[in-house]
């Protein structure tokens, strides 16, 4: 499978997501990715849509729904437990970088067990905000950044520096948020 379809795995679930290999090229526009490399070469890869959802006090408000998370390493097999966690930290725009380097606010924890499913691990986190901007104000609002770990058979996954992999989506190369309108 090379893009999203109606690809069924195993136990009947149906898959609507682009495959953890495809190319990007060949995935639909409508879906964004993050790739990180953890330690030991495991690689994560973050499969989201961009969606508004605007409310009274924002006017602008993107939310990464579906956020999918996909690992592979070639010796991962069926059978392993596995586990990742998200940390939903954000930071004011109107502070920018010094905020999001040395005071970001600690928000949402999601903890899900993660399913072998086409070769690799994967697993549904619930909606993450990826940018807020609050109406009448000043340039007043939020962006997000993610902090992931996985744990795959006991062993913690994070970066080559033994933290956290930290994903921001509206710093990452080709962010898309295309399609919608904010």
């Amino acid at each position: 499978m090379t893009v999203a379809g109606c690809a069924t795995d195993d136990d009947g679930i149906v898959d609507d997501r682009p495959d953890f290999t495809a190319e990007k090229a060949d995935a639909p526009s409508d879906w964004c990715h993050g790739n990180l490399t953890a330690n030991d070469g495991v690689e994560i890869s973050l499969d989201y849509q961009v969606k508004d959802r605007r409310t009274d006090e924002l006017d602008t408000n993107m939310v990464a729904s579906p956020l999918w998370i996909n690992v592979r390493r070639g010796d991962f097999r069926a059978g392993q437990p596995a586990r990742a966690v998200l940390v939903q930290q954000w930071w004011d725009n109107e502070c920018g970088n010094f905020c999001r380097d040395n005071f970001p606010q600690q928000g949402a924890v999601s903890v899900i067990d993660l399913r072998w499913e086409h070769g690799r691990f994967t697993g549904l986190f619930p909606d993450q905000t990826i940018q807020a901007h609050f109406r009448n104000s000043n340039g007043g609002g939020t962006s997000t950044l993610l902090e992931i770990a996985v744990v795959v058979d006991g062993v913690w996954y994070k970066g080559s520096d033994g933290r956290n992999l930290r994903f921001i989506p509206t710093d990452s190369p080709g962010f898309c948020a295309r399609g919608t309108t904010f």
